[in-house]
């Protein structure tokens, strides 16, 4: 059936030849070559028999009339194919480039995927790799291998203290709702956890069984001795500072100005509001407990600096020891302690992996490169700001310090009663000495 087809073509061809044949070719001429592409087009053109005589070869077209036909032909082309426009050619992946979805025809190959991907997640994702593999070469440097067991172990450990009041069965649900809130993918995590597996086999054998009772009674004070809870406000600079402290002496309640104005995220909700925490507790830097136990209750502390960031605290309460007996508590505490000095430790060794990191990393895809290189920027805008803070604080200190001594100065001297001490007791200074702040 389809060469009957392509005849009929043919024949309709012919049809339309001898239409826009030119006038000037001869009427025998133009008969001859109808008459030739006619039995053409009929399936007329089989050898003859070997006995017949071939006939005469047509005679040749002109090349006006080879032209005009060639022409029609392409006309003819051009317009089916805008009635039958054919079907989008398929990418065909190379075997380094597969496809990971198709649609309507397209296709969509893995490194169309991964450049957002790249793009949005992957610089957070290499750093978190790098500081895993840093960390792995320092296992084996150690010979602390870790097992899956480990890894296992270790996000129990995590899990338990994320939601420390959640039975086990609601670890899943909760956990989810915790890498949304965070921002962070499962991957991510798992990234993390792993490496937080190798930080504390590394770090374990270093600090288990080897706390000392006064470790210990110095830790029982910690937890049991007086405690003071406090809410803060944390700013970034002076700026800050001074818009807070003229909001507060206007009247507004501090949990609102923390809530409106503090860069901490997880106590602006709370209005600023901290755990409780003794003098002794190393959760909190030196400089802000010395100025929490300073105040008192209700009063609002100067701008305090520390790890890189101002604060005011207000003193919400003291709170008196617990009447709890020493020997009582005694291995919970050191279960505790031996805990929070294992993760002092990979704390410090996780940063200190970092630092190695900065060195020795060299970025060689070209998105990466640059955002590496922003981040960079960023820190080390950051270690300016700091700086930046401390000259701040110590130059209001230097100025208070030369305002008391001038109004020492011009205080007219006052003669004190046979009765009266001359200076104030040692153990109870007669103004409140300024806060310490941190180097």
């Amino acid at each position: 059936m389809r060469l009957k087809w392509l005849q009929l073509d043919t024949f309709m061809s012919v049809l339309i030849l001898r239409m826009r044949m030119p006038n000037e070719v001869p009427a025998g001429r133009r008969t001859i070559v109808l008459l030739a592409a006619s039995l053409s087009a009929l399936g007329c053109n089989k050898q003859p028999a070997a006995a017949a005589a071939a006939p005469p070869p047509p005679p040749a077209l002109s090349s006006e009339v080879r032209e005009e036909a060639w022409r029609e032909e392409a006309w003819q082309n051009r317009r089916d194919q805008r009635a039958n426009p054919a079907p989008p050619a398929p990418q065909h992946a190379s075997p380094s480039d597969p496809v990971v979805a198709r649609v309507n025809g397209h296709e969509v190959t893995l490194r169309q995927l991964q450049q957002p991907l790249v793009e949005g997640y992957g610089l957070t994702v290499l750093l978190n790799l790098v500081q895993l593999e840093l960390t792995k070469e320092r296992a084996r440097e150690v010979g602390a291998p870790v097992t899956p067991d480990d890894v296992a172990t270790e996000r129990d450990l995590t899990l338990a203290k994320l939601f420390p009041t959640a039975e086990k069965s609601e670890y899943d649900a909760l956990f989810e709702q915790f890498l949304q809130q965070q921002r962070i993918t499962k991957p991510e995590f798992e990234i993390v956890l792993e490496t937080n597996a190798y930080l504390r086999k590394i770090m374990a054998p270093q600090v288990t069984g080897k706390l000392t009772e006064d470790n210990l009674k110095q830790a029982f004070n910690e937890v049991y001795g007086e405690t003071v809870q406090v809410r803060h406000i944390q700013l970034a600079n002076m700026q800050e500072v001074a818009d807070a402290r003229q909001r507060l002496a206007a009247g507004e309640p501090f949990e609102r100005v923390a809530d409106t104005l503090s860069r901490n995220a997880r106590t602006r909700v709370l209005g600023g509001e901290l755990p409780p925490f003794s003098r002794a507790s190393t959760q909190y830097p030196q400089a802000f407990r010395d100025a929490a136990f300073l105040l008192k209750p209700g009063e609002v502390s100067d701008p305090v600096q520390a790890e890189g960031s101002l604060h005011l605290i207000k003193l919400v309460q003291r709170i008196q020891p617990k009447a709890v007996k020493f020997e009582d508590v005694k291995e919970s505490l050191r279960k505790d302690l031996e805990e929070k000095l294992v993760q002092a430790g990979m704390n410090q060794l996780r940063n200190q992996i970092g630092q190695d990191a900065l060195k020795s990393l060299k970025i060689e895809e070209p998105t990466l490169r640059e955002q590496y290189q922003r981040k960079l920027e960023s820190r080390d805008a950051q270690v300016r700001d700091r700086d930046l803070i401390r000259q701040q604080i110590e130059k209001q200190n230097r100025q208070r310090q030369e305002e008391a001594d001038q109004a020492a100065a011009t205080q007219p001297s006052a003669t004190a009663p046979a009765t009266a001490p001359v200076t104030a007791p040692s153990h109870a200074p007669s103004t409140t000495p300024a806060p310490t702040t941190q180097p």
